[in-house]
């Protein structure tokens, strides 16, 4: 039946093409307990941990600066995340939800201790976003992913480190927004 019909057999190819395409790199089967360290992220059952931590220095004129270790938390079922020169994170998920942490090489002066959150304006996500990222090439690029009215935008700035949550579903704004509390630095 299906080498008599060949269209089928091309839709069903087509299908589980599809469907290979639309993975996340952080599925685990449920059986599995025991957490994969893949790069910097260790995923575990029911969330993923991110750690950075590096020791190449990066230059400044003849000066070096070391990029600061952190972990965070985030939910499960990430698309795609990317690292840009220690400094900015980007993680993708379905329907261009995405969270960005850009730290900070430097102390930040400018931000208290105490945790500053807010809705952004469109110009200040633009600013955020466009500030010098360089990401490689591929389907996820936080910069040609057009602003959802009916999503929710959210920056936290804390001390060193700035959080941007773009486009998240209103059905999952409590669960990203929870998840940036875990973010910690490391020594």
């Amino acid at each position: 039946m299906l080498l008599k019909n060949p269209f089928i057999y091309i839709i069903l190819v087509l299908a589980s093409v599809s469907a290979a395409c639309n993975r996340y790199i952080d599925a685990v089967a449920k059986e599995d307990k025991l957490p994969k360290t893949v790069g910097y992220l260790t995923i575990y059952p029911d969330s993923n941990v991110f750690s950075y931590k590096t020791s190449i220095p990066l230059t400044r004129d003849k000066e070096k600066i070391y990029p600061r270790s952190f972990k965070i938390a985030l939910p499960k079922d990430l698309k795609y995340y990317e690292v840009v020169g220690s400094t900015h994170f980007v993680f993708y998920y379905n329907n261009n939800q995405s969270v960005m942490v850009v730290v900070d090489l430097e102390d930040s002066t400018s931000v208290a201790e105490n945790e500053l959150s807010y809705t952004p304006k469109v110009d200040e996500i633009d600013q955020i976003i466009q500030s010098k990222l360089t990401l490689t090439k591929s389907k996820f690029d936080i910069k040609r992913i057009p602003l959802n009215a009916k999503y929710k935008q959210l920056v936290v700035k804390k001390k060193g480190v700035t959080f941007l949550l773009y486009n998240i579903a209103p059905r999952n704004y409590n669960l990203f927004v929870n998840y940036l509390s875990s973010f910690s630095w490391q020594l």
